[in-house]
């Protein structure tokens, strides 16, 4: 399987350090694909440096697409040059040594191997190393979190993007990324469509990624640590719309979701109305993207919202 596997990394005005991610990335993975999702001349010239150093494929767009057309548009692609595998990353992530063959061995070891969509890493947040805990249904209405201590952790709902291997012949079942999601949502989306069609997500747990979460930063509040994620008002309003999408789509199959997003959510903006700025403008794009959610404006970009 080493030889059909492509790694895949979405970019947007990546920093210096983006080079460092790529390189220890490459150490793993020789085959690169690049898609540039419209970023300035500085951040361009960057990756051009990168291309030129390790002769990597790229795909540069325009304009800022949203992370679901480029994984889309990496993934076709990667179909058309005969891989059967994509291992996709965010600029800002970088494997832990050996994450790669960990993961493969992970995936080769599995006893459901061909029904796995996805099989992801465990994800140490590198700015405040906290390991990600996973969510998994206990029953039809309740959940557990549960962290990643053995050789995998099966029945995950959904894993994040970044440091996932995917199987190509499932992305084709499934039918690609929602592309109108943008953003938010959109592997939470993509993980749920796989698993109702009888697909599996899993974790592989000696496999580890580094990765940022937002700008996360440790904050105190009555004696107890909080890490708030400083999304911008962007952000919130794409969190909103895509999620009551996918309370509507997939609520019946999973309905221990609306508890935890319900939960979670809450807490999400109590916690930026403690410790965050640009409230009113976070709390109104949230209002106008469960709006857009309810009424099925869907494909409504955040620009547009910005101009009323």
């Amino acid at each position: 399987m080493e030889k059909k596997i492509i790694a895949i990394v979405v970019t947007y005005n990546p920093t210096e350090s983006f080079l460092e991610n790529i390189l220890v990335i490459h150490e793993q993975l020789d085959t690169i694909l690049i898609i540039d999702n419209g970023s300035k001349k500085k951040a361009i010239k960057t990756i051009e440096h990168v291309i030129d150093l390790l002769n990597l494929n790229i795909i540069f767009n325009k304009s800022n697409l949203g992370i679901a057309t480029a994984l889309n548009q990496g993934f076709l692609w990667a179909i058309e040059h005969n891989f059967e595998y994509a291992l996709t990353f965010d600029q800002d992530s970088y494997p832990y040594p050996e994450m790669v063959t960990k993961l493969i061995s992970a995936h080769k070891s599995h006893p459901k191997l061909s029904k796995i969509a996805v099989i992801a890493p465990n994800i140490i947040d590198q700015a405040v190393n906290i390991r990600s805990r996973h969510l998994r249904p206990t029953g039809k209405f309740t959940f557990e979190l549960v962290s990643c201590e053995e050789s995998y952790l099966d029945d995950v709902v959904f894993v994040i993007t970044s440091g996932s291997l995917c199987s190509l012949s499932a992305y084709k079942e499934i039918g690609g990324f929602r592309d109108c999601f943008f953003i938010d949502y959109v592997d939470i989306e993509y993980c749920l469509h796989a698993q109702s069609l009888g697909y599996e997500i899993v974790v592989a747990c000696e496999a580890k990624l580094a990765h940022r979460l937002g700008k996360r930063d440790e904050r105190s509040f009555l004696g107890r640590k909080e890490y708030p994620r400083f999304h911008p008002p962007e952000r919130w309003y794409y969190q909103s719309r895509n999620r009551i999408f996918v309370f509507k789509e997939y609520l019946s199959k999973k309905p221990s979701l609306l508890f935890y997003e319900g939960a979670n959510t809450l807490y999400g903006i109590v916690r930026m109305l403690i410790f965050e700025d640009q409230r009113l403008q976070k709390m109104k794009a949230m209002i106008m993207g469960t709006y857009d959610g309810v009424m099925g404006n869907i494909n409504k970009p955040f620009r547009k919202f910005l101009r009323k």
